[in-house]
């Protein structure tokens, strides 16, 4: 399954970058969207970037993880 280009969503709210997860290398960045929908279900929706811009892996993640940034 190919993963949602990320210009292609128009509704999000917020961008946010988040670094040093400890799972990739210091060179990738988490990009997190939040659209009203995703606060009210509780999850946000992230993609994982390298320095090329290519995306490494689409994540969902629990509201309750926001909190501790």
């Amino acid at each position: 399954m190919e993963p949602e280009v990320y210009s292609e969503i128009k509704d999000w709210r917020f961008v946010g970058k988040f670094r040093n997860i400890t799972s990739y290398p210091e060179s990738a960045k988490i990009l997190a969207a939040f659209t009203a929908e995703d606060l009210r279900l509780g999850t946000i929706r992230t993609s994982i970037f390298d320095i090329n811009g290519k995306i490494l892996r689409k994540l969902n993640l629990n509201f309750s993880i926001l909190k501790e940034f």
